[in-house]
């Protein structure tokens, strides 16, 4: 059982603010991609892709550069169980909990946000980093 643990911190799911700190080269870019560099495999739920894309033309990024950025994240299921679990774990943001329901149904239960907020309503249900 050991192999679970080892590949259990290989594995990150990350919050759409973090991708786009990134991109737009916000205050802590540098610290997420730090971050994101210590893991092997980097998760995005598919409500975090269509937001990425949206901020990011606004942000007047190029959908090639977003796809580029974007092309070694896996992308993580969802289906009607995450949905019911997203509404399960919800305590203000749907949208945050669409993307932890995703990443736990999925196997995934270490998380990286920038939101504060995000971390002390869902740290009960996964591990932030």
């Amino acid at each position: 059982m050991d192999w679970i643990k080892y590949m259990d911190l290989n594995n990150l799911s990350v919050d759409v603010n973090v991708i786009l700190e990134i991109l737009a080269k916000r205050q802590k870019w540098e610290y997420c991609y730090t971050v994101l560099s210590k893991y092997q495999n980097l998760y995005l739920s598919p409500t975090s892709i269509h937001i990425i894309y949206y901020f990011g033309k606004k942000y007047g990024l190029g959908k090639e550069n977003i796809d580029q950025f974007l092309k070694d994240f896996n992308i993580l299921n969802f289906n009607h169980q995450s949905f019911l679990e997203a509404i399960r774990i919800c305590q203000t943001d749907m949208e945050d909990a669409l993307q932890i329901a995703a990443s736990l149904n999925s196997g995934i239960n270490k998380f990286f946000t920038l939101d504060e907020e995000m971390k002390e309503s869902y740290s009960e249900v996964v591990d932030f980093v």
